[in-house]
């Protein structure tokens, strides 16, 4: 996710859990309804820690080779992948570039780490 959209939907999504609190505090004594909107905002709460919290990135480098960083979009895990692996040579080893990010997934993980077997 890039950055201006994760700002957006966050802003959003802080804007329908303001409406569904006055929503709920309308509805008192309508436990059906109370209810409902309960669960809803517990979903759009949710939704909004994940928007607000780190997620871990794969790192691709140019040349090839991989890592991971984290980072609440993908602009954020680039900078931060940058300024964690770009840098000069170093004992002998070339310098490593930073080609790109992606958000990482149990089977993409489980794809890389099979190159070490």
């Amino acid at each position: 996710m890039k950055g201006i959209h994760r700002i957006e939907e966050t802003a959003k999504v802080q804007e329908r859990i303001e409406a569904l609190e006055y929503a709920i505090e309308c509805t008192r004594g309508r436990r059906d309804k109370a209810t409902c909107l309960g669960n809803i905002l517990a979903e759009y709460t949710s939704r909004l820690t994940y928007l607000q919290g780190a997620k871990e990135y794969m790192v691709h480098f140019e040349g090839g080779g991989w890592n991971t960083c984290y980072g609440r979009d993908e602009g954020e895990a680039f900078v931060n992948a940058e300024l964690e692996h770009n840098k000069e040579e170093v004992d002998g080893h070339a310098a490593l570039k930073v080609k790109s990010v992606s958000l990482a997934t149990s089977a993409g993980t489980e794809a890389a780490m099979r190159l070490f077997y």
